[in-house]
């Protein structure tokens, strides 16, 4: 699962998908689900490049609280 320091991971939205994905991709990578949507789509078009978090490296993203309720 470990390349060289470099980890392999796929977030999904369900367990069930996550299962049919890591039978394609196969060894080195861990599958998760996070049982909901990471992110709502854009409104509109001109959204769709907007971020919505500003992640720096080493640390996970944390998302708005308003995603976890």
């Amino acid at each position: 699962m470990n390349d060289g320091g470099n980890m392999k991971l796929m977030i999904l939205e369900s367990g069930a998908k996550g299962k049919t994905v890591k039978k394609y991709l196969g060894k080195g990578w861990l599958v998760e689900a996070c049982f909901g949507h990471v992110q709502d789509l854009p409104r509109s078009g001109n959204q769709g490049s907007k971020a919505m978090w500003v992640s720096e490296k080493g640390r996970l993203p944390e998302p708005p609280w308003e995603w976890t309720e």
